[in-house]
């Protein structure tokens, strides 16, 4: 976890029951940090970052006794960045998920390609050797979100011992469709009460209504087909 703000009590509560390894960020409340390092018994890495940090002007990685050398990038990424062609503006909140959709792409292993909405990151497709498989995988992270969201999904009654992770990662499956008849009768297992399908048509209709989601690229798209991938409000390109 990665926190842009110092902890408090009620992120440390919340933090608590989520799944991950360790975390950073600028400073924890009295009492946080030791909530949070008492995870995984006692395992649970926690970082205090140094706001007043300034990374090195040069970048360097060494790969089979070649050294390899780029300057840091330093161009601030602000609301300023973020140009519409034409005379039209796009909305305060939409020029905000762009940023945050561009900082999250400069910070994952290129190819990215990343999406954002509502002041959250929704998917991220990172280190794919074609900009488009980016897309794709990042767009099916967005989609699995929100058709989480579904009332189907709302529905499904796990049994109380089926711990939250578990939950998550039984939705996906659910919505991804295509369990085998063994993992299927696991699923089933898990349940107190036999599910529906989620069918085609319900599928799309939820689809449909996902809008307003931002989409930023690591690198210049020179043609239309990552924007025919999917349907997004707009691309931005980090360079």
């Amino acid at each position: 976890m990665a926190v842009s703000e110092p902890v408090d009590a009620s992120l440390a509560a919340v933090l608590s029951k989520v799944v991950s390894d360790g975390i950073i960020a600028p400073g924890f409340e009295s009492g946080t940090a030791e909530v949070l390092s008492a995870k995984m018994g006692g395992r649970y890495v926690v970082f205090e970052a140094r706001t007043d940090y300034e990374p090195p002007e040069w970048e360097h990685r060494e790969v089979f006794g070649i050294r390899l050398a780029q300057e840091a990038r330093r161009l601030a990424i602000t609301a300023e960045v973020v140009a519409v062609s034409g005379s039209s503006r796009l909305p305060d909140k939409a020029v905000a998920d762009l940023v945050l959709a561009m900082v999250t792409a400069r910070y994952t292993q290129s190819n990215s390609v990343t999406y954002a909405k509502a002041g959250m990151v929704l998917g991220v497709g990172a280190g794919q050797q074609s900009r488009i498989d980016c897309t794709k995988v990042a767009g099916a992270k967005v989609d699995i979100w929100w058709l989480r969201r579904h009332d189907r999904m709302r529905s499904l009654t796990f049994k109380l011992s089926i711990r939250r992770q578990e939950r998550i990662n039984w939705q996906i499956r659910y919505i991804e469709g295509d369990m085998d008849p063994a993992e299927h009768d696991r699923f089933l297992k898990v349940l107190e009460v036999r599910p529906e399908a989620l069918t085609a048509h319900e599928r799309s209709t939820c689809l449909a209504r996902l809008d307003e989601v931002a989409l930023a690229s690591d690198g210049y798209v020179p043609y239309r087909d990552n924007i025919d991938q999917e349907d997004v409000t707009i691309v931005v390109e980090v360079r």
